[in-house]
């Protein structure tokens, strides 16, 4: 919490295997928002999702990989489709310039998607987004 602190962040994204308690416990130590990424393979047990519910501000779906994003690969957007929760929640993973119909699209029938996650793809330089 001190790095929160120091730069007076007010999320924090949570990228590994954090579990529900020690979610927790960090909501306990801080007002910042917690916004927990999960990895999106074939498909997604929602149940296990169901911990964090009280203690992130949102869930941000990626592209699972064997490293921790930057794989440029888009994962099936349509297991969202069954997302059970009012928690609102980003999209992250293989975003383009072509995506903006799909996101649109999926906003339109998932009014819990409340934004994305851009990556490198909409960068002039690392860091320096173009829009």
């Amino acid at each position: 919490m001190t790095k929160v602190k120091e730069f007076r962040l007010s999320v924090v994204q949570l990228h590994g295997n954090e579990s529900p308690d020690f979610v927790k416990s960090l909501s306990e130590k801080t007002d910042c928002a917690l916004w927990k990424v999960i990895s999106v393979g074939a498909e997604i047990d929602w149940k296990s999702l169901e911990g964090y519910l009280p203690f992130v501000s949102k869930f941000l779906f990626d592209t699972a990989t064997t490293t921790h994003g930057g794989s440029g690969r888009k994962f099936d957007w349509k297991i969202l489709e069954t997302y059970p929760f009012d928690k609102s929640f980003l999209l992250s993973g293989g975003l383009d310039d072509e995506s903006v119909d799909q996101v649109l699209a999926l906003r339109e029938r998932l009014p819990q998607l409340q934004g994305v996650d851009l990556n490198s793809k909409f960068e002039d330089a690392p860091g320096l987004k173009k829009y």
